[in-house]
């Protein structure tokens, strides 16, 4: 069994339409299966390590004055930063792959863009795993596309070598000695830049991260 899945069979098991026809039985492997399948679905969708839930433009972090573009000398301008916050290492010691979602609004109702990279924690943001939106030009907030289309992060190997950090802690509940565990810390921080002209202001107004711990 993997180790980022609850899963007996490490994974999400396919079943065929047919199991479901009127007054078929329901053998206990099937029952099982079920079982099986909602302990991984569990993992992928309850790991949440950033939760910011949608709030109002006016109540969002802002970041103003922002450049036109994210090349050259126009840096995107750091809006917010959250964590540190620890992440699974799987088998092939990479981090679990990550579902995130950015929400923002443009204050002044241009286009602005929102760059999320989540890093290992301390370590130069320009590390780790970057999303970039799609612009917005909207007042309002909302739940953003992803300009790659997948949601996704993926983190390297690499970055879990850097966000490893000794952690103490007893190995029992009860008068336990104290040992030293290893946690890989990582961090999530926003940027923001505008996409038609300079000056824009940009309100970040939620934002998810979460581990997708139950896929291989």
């Amino acid at each position: 069994m993997a180790d980022w899945t609850t899963s007996l069979w490490g994974g999400r098991i396919a079943i065929d339409s047919s199991a479901w026809a009127s007054d078929h039985p329901v053998a206990s492997q099937l029952g099982r299966q079920l079982a099986q399948n909602a302990n991984h679905l569990a993992d992928a969708y309850s790991q949440p390590r950033v939760a910011m839930p949608i709030v109002t433009a006016t109540a969002g972090f802002r970041a103003a004055s922002l450049p036109f573009g994210a090349s050259g000398a126009a840096a995107p301008e750091f809006v917010a930063s959250f964590g540190p916050f620890p992440l699974a290492i799987r088998e092939d010691n990479k981090p679990a792959r990550l579902r995130c979602r950015v929400g923002g609004a443009s204050i002044k109702g241009s286009g602005v863009t929102f760059i999320l990279r989540v890093h290992p924690a301390g370590a130069d943001p320009g590390d780790g795993a970057a999303l970039t939106t799609a612009s917005t030009s909207s007042r309002t907030e909302a739940w953003l596309t992803d300009a790659g289309g997948t949601n996704l992060l993926t983190l390297s190997s690499f970055d879990a070598e850097v966000a490893r950090r000794p952690r103490q802690t007893r190995d029992s509940i009860s008068s336990g000695a104290v040992t030293s565990v290893q946690w890989a810390l990582f961090e999530a921080s926003v940027y923001a830049y505008g996409t038609t002209i300079a000056g824009q202001e940009a309100s970040l107004c939620g934002l998810s991260v979460a581990e997708l711990r139950g896929e291989p």
